[in-house]
This record gives C-alpha cells, structure tokens and sequence, in this order.
C-alpha cells in the first residue's frame, strides 16, 4: 500500500520535519513483533532534545526532573543533578523522552502541562490528534507512556450519540492545565474559553463538568485558570465591556468575585507556586501581579524590562519573570528577569534571546534551578540559584554562565538517495552526515555520499515518497 509523504523544510516548521515523518516502506529494524505488522510503519529520529519551539518547562515535585514539551509533539525529560556525585557543578542529564501524538502538521502539538503534586502523574494537551482535537492525555510517568484520555474515547462516542457535543469534553486547542493542590482534580481551558473541570473518580478516570462554554472563535485575551486553593480557582474573561479581568470562582458554590486591575489585551501568564502560597498574574503591558494566598491583602505589582510577557515562575524566596520585546513571533529580545519575593526588588536579569520569542521558565520546587527555554539557537538553559546547602547566589545570571545545557542534535535537512534505498540527515544540504539503510535498518555515520542525494523542495507541494515493491526495500521521489 502506498503512503504520501509531504512537508516544507524551514526553521519555523522544521518541527514538522524531524520530530516525525512517516513513509511508505518496510524497514527491517529492531522492533516487536506487534510493532512489525503495523501498517504505518515510521521513522523516529532521535533529535536529542526540543526541534520546536518550547512551549512548556516544568520541575517534578522533588525538583530532580525537568519535563519540556512544545511544537515537536513530545515531552522530553531531563535529570537535575550535580556532577561528580555532587562534587561538581550541576548538571542536565537526558533521559528517554515521552511521545503524546505522532502526526502530520499540528496535530499534537502540545500547549499545555500539569504535573501531579504527590503522583506520577502528568495530564498534557494541545491540538490533539486521536479522537478530537480537545483531548488531554493522562501519563504514567513511572513508566512513560500515555495511560488514558480525558474525555476517553467512549465518552466521546456517547455524547455524540446523544447529541451533547461539547459537553463531555473541550473540541479545541487546550492552553492551560492545572492540578488542584491535593491532587483530586485539574482545570482545563481551551483556545476559544471553554473551561472544564475534571474530578477524579474512585475507580479511575476522570468526570467533567463544563464550568464554561467555548464561544464561537478563538480569542485572543489568553484563557487561562489555576486552583489558587484546592476549593477556589483564578480565571481569565472578557467583560461584555471588552476589559479582560481575573475572576475568582468557588467551586463548592459557584459563586464568583472580579479582581479590580483591567488586564491590557490579555492575562499573559498565570501560575501558581508548588507550595500552593503564592499565585502570579500578568498582562501584556508588562504588570505582573503577584498575590500571597495566605494574606490577599498583600498583593503587589512589579513591571517587567519588555511588555510582552509570556511566563512566570514562583520559587520559595524569589519569583522569574520572562518577557519578550515585541508580540506575535517579531523579531526581539527576550529577557528572564528575578525578583525577591519579600524586597519586591529584582535583582539580576537576562537576555536569554535576541531574534526569536522565549516562552517557558521554571523555578524548581526547592529552590535551586532556574530553567529558561532559548530559542536562536534553541536551548533549554539552567541556573543555579542556591548551592547544594540551599545558600542562595546572589547574582545567579551575572556572575556565572548556565551551568547546563540542553542542545538539540544539529539536522535541518532530510533528504533521499538516488536508488531510494537510504534517508539522509544533516544540518544543511552541502553536508549529510548520517544516513540510515532502509534494507537493513541501520544508522550509518561514515563515508557518507556527498552528492548522491535528493533534497526535499522548500516550496509547495514539496516532494512525495512512495514505497516501490520490489525484492529489495526501496522508496522513490514522486513530482
């Protein structure tokens, strides 16, 4: 059976290249006898790190993981250590990534993370790509894998039947995740506001209920919603008046309450610490608002270097903010700026970017890293904020560079041999240095043709790959 294979090469969708791409050919790797007999068989190349752009960062709950996931469809892990058993500097250590969706142009792009406060559990979404794009994906992360579906297929299937579209679950794009601080429930919103809450249920799953309908677009204002208690959750809205406000809603009652502030086009960023003692806010004038849960009266605002912000992380003693210096993907800079949580003083920045938005930052729950996601060229940058002695540094940007980083693997380019029987990958069409033998199934580094190659087009249609059935395993270029 042939299968089409179509894609652009550019460094904005190069994502859509590396992550994955499926062909039509049997390739003879290493594989289960299960996976042997799927009819989609695929190429998986393993990149290293992050290939699109870094939507999300997020320290486990005993600071010694770091998950990132974003526009390349998969969640890649990351040990936080010290070197040298401790006698050396810290240190990122890669781990087996997680895959949630493997398909063709957005779908599964992932825009959204929550990871559980005492479980090894992470809820995921973005434009979802098994059933509908709504879906949130539940991992096991002791093992890995995806372990369900918020809705689960069924309950789609149900409410379809019934005729109660929208009810059981979001339909599109979900922006925003949280858990709930005991670990009991999760919030979710989607691109056009739809807002569900999901309650873990005594013999698994989760049951949902609608707190708020999607409207008829997508919006701009960002929706967004996180527990600022295990009873009462923050959220954002647009006033019939056009201000975009923070809303406070009991979840016993119902009842909600309007925060004064107007927030200039958007709430840019809303997160909550891992102690459940601070939540933050921010618009896209630069105000950020940070607020003391156990003291609401004690609530304040600093300003950002750059209006546009686009994370916000909270630390025991200190806060991060990053912010970009113009909207909408334009060239900028991006800095990463730290704040005292009791002075409200910052006290060092970071230009962390210079050409392209940076859009995640993570503070570990113990206080020690700061991690900020760089994008020319892309990175996953950490800092140490405090020593092994919990010592806090001073100056963490200013005085030392990152003391670990997260490259990616250095291919930009795919690209086929003449008889078809070889994919090649490098960082430009003048050099392919890896290849790997469709016959056999094996990755080759050495004496790699220099010309024998036919290079993908950057210009629509781009170029098909079919599957040829011969005795021997070979694919060829379609016009």
């Amino acid at each position: 059976m042939n299968r089409a294979y179509r894609d652009t090469v550019s460094d904005k969708c190069l994502w859509h290249l590396l992550s994955v791409f499926v062909v039509g050919v049997w390739m003879a790797l290493a594989v289960s006898s299960a996976e042997a007999q799927s009819p989609s068989p695929r190429v998986v190349l393993e990149t290293h790190g992050p290939v699109g752009q870094i939507r999300q960062l997020r320290f486990s709950g005993d600071s010694q993981r770091l998950y990132a996931a974003g526009l390349d469809k998969r969640v890649h892990v990351y040990e936080v250590g010290w070197e040298n058993r401790g006698g050396g500097p810290p240190a990122l250590t890669r781990v087996p990534p997680m895959d949630w969706e493997q398909a063709r142009g957005n779908r599964g792009g992932i825009f959204a993370l929550a990871l559980h406060p005492n479980a090894p559990e992470m809820v995921l979404g973005g434009v979802g790509a098994r059933q509908q794009t709504g879906d949130i994906a539940e991992f096991d992360l002791a093992t890995g894998r995806v372990s369900g579906c918020v809705p689960t297929p069924a309950e789609r299937t149900a409410a379809a039947k019934a005729q109660r579209i929208g009810t059981e679950g979001h339909r599109y794009s979900v922006m925003s995740l949280d858990y709930s601080l005991d670990g009991t429930r999760f919030v979710s919103r989607d691109e056009r506001g739809g807002m569900f809450l999901w309650d873990r249920q005594q013999g698994g799953g989760f049951q949902g209920t609608r707190l708020r309908p999607s409207g008829p677009e997508a919006i701009r204002f960002a929706p967004r919603a996180i527990f600022s208690d295990n009873q009462t959750l923050v959220y954002s809205r647009r006033e019939n008046d056009a201000r975009v406000r923070l809303i406070a809603r009991s979840i016993r009652t119902g009842n909600e309450a309007t925060f004064t502030e107007d927030y200039y086009e958007r709430v840019a960023a809303l997160t909550r610490d891992h102690r459940g003692l601070f939540w933050a806010s921010a618009d896209a004038r630069g105000n950020v608002y940070v607020s003391d849960i156990r003291n609401p009266a004690n609530r304040f605002r600093v300003r950002s270097e750059w209006p546009h912000v686009t994370s916000v992380a909270i630390g025991p003693t200190s806060f991060a903010v990053l912010s970009n210096q113009f909207i909408d993907g334009r060239v900028g800079k991006s800095i990463v700026e730290l704040f005292d949580l009791t002075t409200k003083q910052r006290f060092d920045s970071l230009v962390v970017s210079t050409t392209e938005n940076s859009l995640a930052v993570a503070i570990s729950p113990n206080g020690r890293f700061l991690a900020v996601s760089k994008e020319d060229p892309r990175e996953i940058l950490l800092y140490s904020l405090a020593d092994r002695r919990s010592n806090p540094n001073s100056k963490p940007f200013s005085t030392t560079p990152a003391v670990a980083r997260a490259d990616v693997l250095s291919t930009r380019v795919l690209a086929l041999s003449e008889d078809g029987t070889r994919l090649g990958f490098g960082p430009d069409e003048r050099a392919i240095t890896s290849a790997l033998e469709l016959v056999h199934g094996e990755i080759a580094t050495e004496q790699i043709p220099r010309d024998d190659w036919v290079l993908s087009k950057t210009d629509p249609p781009g170029w098909q790959v079919v599957r040829v059935d011969l005795p021997t395993t070979q694919v060829k270029v379609v016009d």
